[in-house]
């Protein structure tokens, strides 16, 4: 029996929550409908107090849940994706802890659907608040951006990325046999770029990888990781499968390519590595690119196996490489210039610029070690318009001094194959020293006996017109390659320069006085002057000219000096007698 006097306080504390709970349904709902996504809460039995339109339209054709349970709303509804959804509710109202997962819907337009679903239990009035979010264009973003990341957009082959995962599944197996690795890198592919465009050099690239695919041994992989460089990844059936794709590979590249009407050939290098049985994928693509780099080092176009020793030089050589970039724009390189001195009267004739670069970190870093590298991109096509510069100003200077009469005095400036294969090479070289108001004559163009041997139409071309305009064309090193007379008969070159190695002995091995003696001869049949460089003793250049060397380069007269020395140098040569033959 109930106390008397209770009942029409516990009425009213009754109506009260009741109008409690309409005033939060219809704050509830103000905010639910401001939404996009899809929104619903239930009370503390699980029971809908109100939704959203969003939800209504996509879950419940637009039919209002509202008050009921949670499983007459399973009942309802008419993607199965709900029912997952609908049990996420129960599971926050059980664990009173956030629920989140994404969940699969039904397909549209012929692609799947994604929700992200939440579900966070609140207070004893209102149990659990659900948010569902359409998240079905994330979804295809990110899978599109995962295909983008382990493949190739340009050759559709793997990225550097999808190899790697692949591999690392592979290398994960205890059974694994051994796996070659090889990377391949076409040379001088930045100078085709600049020479016929970006869109030629993607073409280029497409073809390629075409025909490195046809190459592919059975269960092997071929990516493309970046720009021009490619990578295999295959198991050798013998030892000799290594040697045997790796140069069918290489040779494929040689293959002509016509890329926007004109015919290209091309030469690779190879660097290769055999796994060991606890190898890891990233050290094993390092090996492979070490070995690609040495093979590059040593002039392209070849195979090279890789191996420890060659590791220490080859993380020198890239930190070089690495600095080589910058070093222009902070202004660590110079132009320094050595006399070139007439045998027959011991006064300056020309001088040769000499790239020079000072870096903040390694110090002096010789040509011999950072031109090699600058060869590998285009790099030294910068290098040599820097130089180009700075000779055409600074014989600009010499002739407004008028230390001496300059009528027959030349700047020799060096050109390396890399760079004569440029079609532009010609026109830009006269181009700048026209831009600072010099002449051709003034200049001499040191090429190697490697350029004469080139069979390319681009270096021909080039030697010609800078041979017409007027500068002259000068051997470097003569002897010391291998010059064809027939190629020496087609390029016009007028002046060759002996190689300082034969110099060094020439005096104390007679074959070799004897071969100094049979080039100069060579030179004057021919109508050519003669230069002997790394003269560094009187008695070698009593003995040039003695043969009949026309002049000679060397510590004998003067080492290479900045332009800011040169005038004093040049000033010095012109009044005294450098040495007493």
């Amino acid at each position: 029996m109930r106390a008397p006097g209770r009942s029409a306080p516990q009425t009213a504390d009754i109506d009260e929550l009741e109008r409690a709970r309409d005033q939060l349904e219809r704050l509830l709902t103000g905010l639910l409908e401001a939404g996009t996504d899809e929104l619903a809460v239930f009370d503390d039995r699980l029971r809908i107090v109100v939704t959203n339109g969003a939800f209504r339209d996509e879950f419940l054709d637009g039919s209002d849940p509202q008050g009921r349970s949670l499983n007459d709303l399973a009942g309802l509804v008419h993607d199965e994706a709900m029912l997952d959804v609908i049990d996420l509710v129960g599971q926050a109202s059980r664990s009173g802890e956030e629920v989140r997962a994404f969940v699969r819907g039904a397909m549209q337009a012929n692609d799947e659907r994604w929700l992200d679903v939440t579900a966070t239990p609140m207070s004893t009035i209102i149990g659990v608040c659900l948010h569902v979010a359409d998240v079905s264009d994330l979804v295809r973003a990110a899978r599109a951006g995962r295909t983008d990341r382990v493949q190739d957009t340009l050759t559709g082959l793997l990225s550097r990325d999808g190899l790697r995962e692949l591999l690392e599944v592979e290398f994960g197996r205890s059974e694994m046999s051994a796996m070659c690795v090889v990377m391949l890198d076409i040379d001088q592919f930045k100078v085709i770029q600049h020479t016929l465009g970006y869109a030629a050099g993607d073409d280029l690239i497409r073809q390629l990888a075409k025909n490195l695919e046809r190459l592919l041994p059975p269960g092997g992989r071929l990516a493309r990781l970046v720009g021009d460089t490619f990578c295999v990844a295959f198991h050798p059936q013998s030892p000799r499968d290594v040697d045997r794709i790796s140069s069918e590979l290489r040779d494929m590249a040689r293959q002509p390519v016509t890329v926007h009407g004109r015919t290209v050939r091309l030469t690779a290098s190879v660097g290769t590595t055999l796994t060991e049985p606890d190898e890891t994928v990233e050290r094993a693509m390092q090996q492979a690119e070490v070995a690609m780099q040495e093979a590059n080092v040593r002039g392209g176009n070849r195979c090279v196996t890789y191996s420890p020793a060659l590791a220490e030089p080859q993380e020198g050589m890239l930190r070089l490489w690495n600095a080589l970039r910058s070093a222009l724009q902070f202004r660590q390189m110079e132009v320094w210039f050595q006399p070139i001195v007439s045998l027959a009267t011991d006064r300056p004739i020309g001088v040769e610029a000499l790239c020079r670069w000072h870096h903040p970190q390694f110090g002096d870093v010789s040509p011999g070690e950072f031109i090699p590298i600058a060869e590998r991109n285009s790099e030294i096509l910068n290098i040599g318009a820097f130089v180009h510069g700075r000779s055409a100003e600074v014989m600009n200077m010499l002739r407004a001094s008028r230390i001496q009469p300059l009528c027959d005095f030349q700047i020799s400036i060096n050109a390396s194959p890399n760079e004569l294969a440029w079609p532009a090479f010609a026109h830009n070289l006269l181009t700048r020293i026209k831009a600072n108001d010099a002449r051709p004559e003034w200049f001499a163009l040191d090429i190697t006996e490697e350029a004469l041997l080139q069979h390319d139409d681009a270096v021909r071309a080039n030697l010609h017109e800078v041979a017409e305009a007027g500068i002259t064309l000068s051997l470097d090193d003569f002897g010391a390659g291998y010059s064809s007379l027939e190629r020496l008969r087609l390029i016009p070159v007028n002046r060759v320069k002996i190689d300082r190695r034969f110099v060094s002995t020439m005096l104390e091995n007679e074959r070799t006085d004897q071969l100094i003696a049979a080039i100069i001869a060579l030179a004057d049949e021919l109508h050519m002057q003669t230069v002997a460089e790394g003269v560094e003793t009187a008695e070698q250049a009593a003995r040039l000219r003695a043969l009949g060397c026309r002049a000679a380069q060397g510590f004998l007269f003067a080492p290479a000096v900045p332009d800011s020395e040169l005038l004093a140098v040049l000033r010095d040569l012109s009044t005294v007698r450098a040495r007493a033959w």
